[in-house]
């Protein structure tokens, strides 16, 4: 296969186990959920 088509069935891929989320979407939401842990566990200290 072509790297377009190679490309396109990562995507695939990807969209079918995420949904349209973009990659980007989803390591924001996991840096804010580490954010807000840190926060607690200086909330607790």
């Amino acid at each position: 296969p072509t790297p377009e088509e190679e490309f396109g069935s990562l995507r695939k891929a990807f969209i079918e186990k995420y949904g349209e989320k973009s990659i980007w979407t989803i390591l924001d939401e996991e840096k804010e959920l580490e954010d807000i842990k840190e926060k607690k566990l200086r909330l607790q200290q």
